[in-house]
């Protein structure tokens, strides 16, 4: 019945398929049998989303520069980290770090949350205590290498495996890998 007006974000518990609407800055829960539920109407083109362990639902929430943790239960939306609506390049924890339209989100089996801060160029981390550290990338272009020594062009995906973190460099056209070690190296 709902529709969904830019679907661009989707991720699943199991239970329900979680999908964001990026225009409409929506968050919407998909059942298995189809019914169409809004979370929340609370957000600035949302894209990526990812399940924490937890069962909250982590989602980059481009427009405004954060990554928001959201009940998929009562649709409370908390900022994790970022400042609503100021772009910048920062670690630091909370607030004190900055993002640039980030649009990719995933968060391993530990509860850590991996970002692809898009504009930036960079990978960054987000700890289970809100602290957001760069941990691959530097300038705009193209290498491999260890952390920071890496470059990306608009990273928009990421995604975690037992080797580390896949990465979807977007304006290289490449698939890259964050190894467990620190080192970048491109897979295709």
């Amino acid at each position: 019945g709902a529709e969904i007006s830019d679907p661009f974000g989707v991720a699943a518990d199991g239970d329900n398929i979680y999908v964001t609407d990026g225009l409409g800055g929506k968050l919407y829960r998909v059942s298995l049998k189809g019914k169409v539920e809004l979370i929340t109407d609370q957000l600035d083109m949302p894209s990526h989303l990812a399940v924490a362990p937890d069962g909250s639902l982590i989602v980059a929430n481009t427009g405004a520069h954060t990554i928001v943790k959201i009940d998929p239960g009562n649709g409370k939306v908390s900022v994790i980290a970022g400042t609503p609506n100021v772009s910048g390049t920062a670690d630091g924890k909370g607030s004190e770090a900055k993002f640039n339209a980030p649009i990719g989100v995933a968060v391993n089996k530990d509860g850590l949350i991996y970002v692809a801060d898009t504009y930036n160029d960079r990978i960054r981390l987000i700890e289970r205590d809100g602290a957001v550290k760069t941990i691959a990338g530097s300038t705009q272009g193209y290498a491999d290498g260890k952390a920071t020594d890496a470059q990306f062009n608009t990273p928009c995906a990421v995604a975690t495996d037992k080797f580390g973190v896949l990465i979807a460099d977007t304006g290289n056209h490449r698939m890259r890998r964050l190894n467990i070690d620190g080192s970048v190296m491109t897979i295709n």
